[in-house]
């Protein structure tokens, strides 16, 4: 009776733990969540969720983010639509997701010995500043750390069991974990290296069920094995891990100082506090690879017979093994190792805490272990929870609304980088502000050369420039303000911290400054790019006549994007409907900044749909691209239908004029350049004279003084003339 009694107090005191857990994780979990920023890992999940229907969301959704897959993005989707069509709203879904993982941890701990094991997991695991920071996020991370501890949950059931149904949980759960993550192969091979090897059982349990688990993993394989990635070069976010950071990668992934996933905010915080954390951080680290260690010798030492002996190994297995093969994995093939790719790892290690309190027979020591452990989970949680963790694009966007409240027209705003620059936009509450991007420091300098020019219709007398530091790194650049130090140009500077430090620097107008008076080089491709964005940045946010100047520039100095911008350019100056041209000429951008065909065809067909003579445009471009490839065969086909189909189109004849004077075949060329003359109502006439140079009189040095004539007087003409007289006079002499 007495023992009755006990045990029903006990039952109650660990459900009564059990809730308690359960709440402060959420509570932990809800706090500021509303605080941080859309940031680009969100960004990336949330920019086709108005799709249209499920199918077209789950085929764009890799488009900037190629290694995504499905499942998460599935629940994602149908959440928003179904749901709650808001950002708070699917953040608080993957908290949803990350709290039920505490349940499973509980269920875990009493397969392995006790419930207490699975309490302090879950303790751990609701205090974890890492799995907070995921818990908070749009991202599949969450899902993956669940199905998870599923995972392992059912395949523990199917080593002790031989029960059909439990091997059918079991590849459901892990069909779905392989569809989560590109990486969860890792969770499966592991699972398998472990059937085979470790538990005693009969041939059903180490020989069928882990056939079963690898048949289900072949077209998940196949399907991770034809994404198109990002190049190396392009991946700069990845790089080998230092030893230090590998083993808290390995043994401590909630030191925050040690395995860049989230920050300290130092800011916020007394300077002493922060001071503690390489201390804290290495004593987590060094009490984590001993619990492990003395979990190894505890494997060895327990008779093989004693099933606990084959589940604390698949534990260690788990804690080794995922991140040691994606660091050998980054040697010998390509960076692809990064914290969050084995953040479930951590729970495994949770359980082996766990394991060590609750089986040792010297209490008083693991107890203090014990109290060690959660003190130092508080202070890693403490010291990241002032925020913000991630890249502060709301306190950005908030602070230049702000500023430009006032202003009847707003200043522009330029952003380092395009997809940073689409991750601020929207964040951005006021649409009236123009918002474009440089790619590189030479790009922002003829941006500034641009806009400064008193007498332009684009003048601005403040320009805007948020810069964006790589991850952890200080902000600002110091090659950024030595050129503007250098030319005089008055500026200022306000700081937005988070995981990638925001600086915004405000750019002033002065009539003082050097850089202004410069000759501008308006033939930068990279600055083209720029402007194609500037224009349709300015007509989104009503600034047309700033737009109309800029479209008149380049229809006088770029037949391509005469072609491209005619259309919007009738619309704007008629005061016609523009927004089907816009939107096509969105679309179109976006299919130039695909990186994989079948994304660049969907949207040049949205794009055509929208405003059919940009087809046009696109086979010139198509055309001379191939060109430019080296296939001249082709390129020249191509050419040759543009001609045939539109007869009175000059750019076309200037590409094969442009092909057969590269080749040496004048004759040739010359008829496709006199054919300009007399195309699109004799826009090319002032051409004659520089033909007639080439051609006729063969004077080398008189045409090329015409080239530059016509050059320094805003004329179109094509480039390649200035190399191919300077190749001819230098043969001459």
């Amino acid at each position: 009776m007495e023992s009755t009694i006990r045990g029903k107090e006990s039952n109650f005191r660990t459900f009564v733990y059990s809730i308690l857990i359960v709440f402060l994780a959420i509570g932990l979990r809800v706090y500021r969540i509303s605080d941080e920023s859309v940031w680009w890992d969100e960004y990336s999940s949330l920019m086709h969720i108005h799709a249209s229907s499920l199918r077209e969301f789950l085929f764009l959704n890799p488009l900037y983010d190629p290694a995504t897959m499905p499942v998460y993005y599935v629940l994602e989707y149908l959440f928003w639509h179904y749901v709650s069509s808001t950002v708070i709203g699917l953040r608080l879904f993957s908290l949803l997701i990350s709290v039920a993982v505490i349940p499973i941890l509980f269920l875990l701990g009493k397969r392995l010995y006790s419930i207490r094991i699975g309490l302090l997991a879950g303790l751990l695991f609701a205090l974890s500043p890492i799995h907070r920071f995921f818990a908070q996020g749009i991202r599949m991370y969450v899902l993956l750390t669940f199905l998870f501890v599923l995972s392992i949950y059912f395949l523990i059931l199917c080593s002790e069991e031989s029960k059909k149904r439990y091997l059918i949980f079991l590849s459901v759960v892990n069909l779905l974990l392989l569809w989560t993550h590109p990486f969860a192969i890792i969770i499966v091979a592991v699972e398998m290296i472990w059937m085979f090897f470790i538990p005693k059982g009969d041939r059903y349990k180490r020989y069928f069920i882990p056939i079963v688990q690898i048949v289900i993993s072949i077209p998940s394989i196949i399907y991770v094995m034809k994404i198109k990635y990002y190049s190396p070069e392009q991946s700069t976010w990845f790089h080998l891990p230092k030893i230090y950071e590998l083993l808290g990668d390995i043994f401590a992934d909630d030191a925050v100082g040690m395995t860049y996933q989230v920050r300290i905010v130092k800011e916020a915080l007394p300077g002493w506090l922060v001071n503690l954390h390489p201390f804290v951080d290495f004593l987590l680290l060094i009490i984590s690879m001993m619990v492990v260690f003395i979990c190894c010798v505890y494997v060895v030492r327990i008779t093989r017979k004693d099933e606990l002996n084959s589940k604390i190994t698949l534990l260690i297995l788990f804690v080794l093994i995922p991140p040691l093969f994606l660091y050998i994995l980054s040697v010998l093939w390509r960076p692809c190792i990064f914290p969050r790719y084995t953040l479930y790892s951590s729970l495994a290690l949770y359980l082996l805490y766990g394991y060590l309190i609750e089986l040792d027979k010297n209490k008083y020591l693991y107890k203090i272990l014990l109290c060690i452990l959660i003190g130092i989970f508080c202070y890693q949680l403490y010291i990241t929870l002032p925020g913000p963790q991630r890249t502060n694009w709301q306190k950005t966007a908030q602070f230049l609304e702000k500023q430009q409240l006032t202003e009847m027209f707003r200043s522009p705003v330029f952003v380092y980088h395009a997809i940073n620059s689409d991750v601020f936009t929207y964040n951005l509450k006021d649409k009236r502000i123009p918002v474009s991007f440089v790619e590189n420091i030479d790009t922002l300098k003829l941006v500034v050369q641009e806009l400064f020019q008193e007498e332009s219709k684009c003048f601005a007398n403040k320009i805007w420039f948020v810069y964006v530091s790589f991850y952890f790194d200080t902000p600002g650049s110091t090659e950024i303000e030595k050129l503007l130090m250098d030319n005089k140009v008055d500026y200022k500077t306000y700081d937005f911290l988070g995981i990638e430090p925001i600086r915004v620097y405000e750019i002033l107008f002065n009539e003082n400054n050097n850089m202004f008076f410069e000759e501008r080089d308006k033939e930068n491709e990279s600055f083209k790019f720029v402007v194609s964005d500037l224009i349709l940045s300015n007509v989104e946010t009503g600034h047309r006549e700033c737009a109309i100047q800029l479209i008149e520039e380049w229809m006088n100095k770029d037949p391509l994007k005469k072609l491209q911008y005619q259309n919007l350019y009738r619309a704007l100056k008629n005061n016609e409907d523009i927004s089907n041209y816009l939107s096509s000429l969105r679309y179109y951008q976006i299919s130039q900044r695909s990186i994989g065909p079948k994304y660049k065809e969907f949207f040049l067909k949205k794009a055509i749909q929208l405003d059919k003579d940009l087809e046009l445009a696109y086979l010139c471009f198509d055309a001379i691209m191939t060109s430019v490839d080296g296939n001249i065969e082709l390129a020249v086909e191509k050419l040759q239908h543009i001609v045939k189909i539109y007869p009175d189109l000059a750019l076309p004849r200037i590409a094969l004029g442009v092909i057969s004077l590269s080749q040496n075949r004048e004759e040739e060329s010359q008829q496709w350049f006199y054919s300009v003359l007399t195309c699109e109502e004799g826009t090319y006439r002032l051409w004659k004279d520089l033909l007639d140079y080439i051609f006729i009189e063969k004077d080398y040095q008189k045409a090329l003084g015409e080239y530059y004539i016509l050059k320094k007087r805003d004329v179109f003409v094509e480039d390649f003339f200035e190399e191919y007289l300077i190749a001819k006079l230098r043969n001459k002499n």
